[in-house]
């Protein structure tokens, strides 16, 4: 991500992601604004790699691709999805 976050999570400026071959070669590419969900990014990172000519049997990705929807693109579409299980804890106030 390039820009500023606070302590309060807040986000300026933009982040960017990338899906990358075995062989380490960016099939796609998003740019987003800082406060955006990078989880929500990879549908579209997936289309943009097929277009590609990439065929994708696995993901690797950090907690923020382990979101419902996206397991269950991954299963619609039978493609592995490996990411570390986000749980979401609940904020007293």
């Amino acid at each position: 991500m390039s820009g500023l976050r606070l302590k309060n999570h807040e986000s300026f400026g933009y982040k960017t992601q990338i899906a990358m071959s075995e062989e380490r070669i960016i099939t796609a590419a998003t740019v987003t604004t800082g406060e955006k969900n990078d989880g929500k990014q990879l549908e579209t990172l997936i289309e943009k790699s097929i277009k590609a000519g990439m065929q994708i049997e696995t993901i690797i990705g950090d907690a923020a691709y382990s979101e419902k929807g996206n397991i269950q693109y991954a299963s619609e579409n039978e493609i592995k999805l490996v990411a570390k299980w986000r749980i979401k804890t609940q904020t007293r106030v």
